[in-house]
């Protein structure tokens, strides 16, 4: 037993020295060999410690991920859904009718999760996450927006806060 606790104690010290240990030797016809032995006529290469960059977001991101449960874990997300641009109760002119809308969803859906988008009630978008939505040919008045996250079987599971938007078009009449 001492025997075997001594070679793997031996083992472990040796697998270390090598490891850090490389020679480079360049032959008569200028081939260059690296080797963890010595060579006769090489030289022992300096290596250095490698550089390394630990970036806050990434290890943030990886914490969360870590934190997810499994997809069939029944622990429920809190998602925070908004339109960030144009801000409630703007108006905005565009006589086509043109209206983009920034949204913005946090944490990162899981997966089955989706977004909707109502407008005055009747649904108009079913997005991914976060970004922009292009409308074409918004009638002129104000319209209620929604956000609400949906589970894949169309289940609401997160409504988010209703903003009015004021669209402002050219009217013969007016």
């Amino acid at each position: 037993m001492k025997v075997l606790l001594s070679t793997m104690l031996l083992t472990l010290v040796m697998t270390g020295v090598l490891a850090e240990e490389i020679y480079r030797e360049v032959d008569e016809q200028g081939v260059t060999t690296f080797s963890d032995q010595a060579m006769p006529g090489g030289e022992k290469i300096e290596v250095r410690e490698p550089m390394t960059f630990s970036d806050p977001l990434v290890r943030e991101q990886m914490k969360r991920q870590e934190e997810k449960p499994s997809p069939g874990a029944s622990a429920q997300v809190r998602y925070r859904v908004s339109i960030t641009d144009p801000t409630p109760g703007s108006a905005v002119r565009n006589n086509a009718g043109n209206l983009t809308l920034q949204v913005s969803v946090d944490p990162i859906l899981r997966q089955g999760h989706q977004v909707e988008l109502t407008m005055n009630g009747s649904k108009i978008r079913v997005l991914g996450g976060s970004g922009s939505v292009a409308l074409s040919n918004v009638d002129r008045g104000t319209h209620s927006f929604v956000l609400n996250v949906v589970d894949a079987k169309g289940k609401v599971i997160q409504k988010g806060e209703k903003i009015d938007i004021t669209m402002l078009r050219f009217s013969r009449l007016h």
